[in-house]
């Protein structure tokens, strides 16, 4: 169970960096983004959890920090989309600011 847990969790990471590296579309780097936090929470509570202190706690507020960051990530993707009608990262250096 031990290595089935940490192979996932290393595989979730693994793939979201793969996604961030791979492509320009801001949702999709989001999504990448979003799978490297949910395998680091995964390692998270597994580290947690063979420890003998009290870890259920830690692990929900990693959870709720990680589900923040991703509706504040969303919001600001929704922003931009209806106010510039594309995802593509090539665009934001012509918005300027």
């Amino acid at each position: 169970m031990t290595n089935i847990v940490l192979l996932a969790s290393s595989t979730l990471i693994l793939v979201g960096i793969v996604v961030v590296a791979a492509t320009r579309n801001i949702i999709k780097i989001m999504l990448g983004i979003q799978t490297m936090s949910l395998g680091s929470v995964l390692m998270l509570a597994y580290a947690f959890s063979q420890s003998k202190q009290i870890s259920r706690d830690v692990v929900v507020i990693i959870g709720i920090a990680t589900a923040i960051s991703e509706v504040a990530i969303m919001t600001a993707l929704l922003l931009y989309w209806f106010r510039f009608k594309t995802v593509d990262t090539r665009t934001i250096e012509s918005v300027g600011g």
